[in-house]
């Protein structure tokens, strides 16, 4: 009997053009949204691309990375969805920024989900140009976290799965 051979980076590669697939429905619903409102698309939007981009790498490298310790440290199951439901209520989103009183900025300022959350309210919102430097940090330590997530799915491939 001949053994079939696997590619394991197969499965967080179906799992990123799901989510692609779903947010480019979503997008679509919300463009109807925006035009049914009177906000009609614009030039701007062009930066949508990049932007998906920074934040699908982010949110690879990151998803890679809490992969595989959750693989050794059940724990971090647990651990994830509430630090995220966090995230989320300090991360404007919902709510603009000129809202939060001026001695809790320096906290949004401290959150790494906030410069690409406010680029993506200039782009769809405002109709303006995201501020380059911060979505290009934010770029940064994408890349850098994907390499890492890479590095080690990579590396503890095969001890994942004796441990599953």
């Amino acid at each position: 009997m001949k053994k079939m051979r696997f590619p394991r980076i197969t499965l967080p590669v179906i799992v990123v053009g799901s989510c692609l697939l779903n947010n480019m429905l979503l997008l679509v619903a919300l463009l109807i949204v925006f035009a049914l409102l009177g906000h009609y698309p614009n030039a701007q939007m062009v930066w949508l691309l990049p932007l998906t981009l920074v934040i699908v790498a982010l949110a690879v490298g990151v998803g890679l990375i809490l992969g595989v310790i959750n693989v050794f440290v059940r724990d971090v199951g647990q651990v994830v969805p509430i630090v995220l439901q966090i995230l989320f209520w300090f991360t404007p989103i919902v709510y603009p920024i000129n809202i939060i009183p001026d001695h809790l900025k320096g906290w949004i300022d401290a959150n790494p989900l906030y410069p690409i959350v406010s680029a993506y309210h200039d782009v769809l919102v405002y109709a303006r140009p995201p501020e380059l430097a911060s979505v290009l940090i934010t770029a940064g330590v994408a890349i850098g976290l994907l390499l890492v997530g890479l590095f080690m799915f990579r590396r503890a491939a095969p001890e994942m799965v004796d441990a599953l």
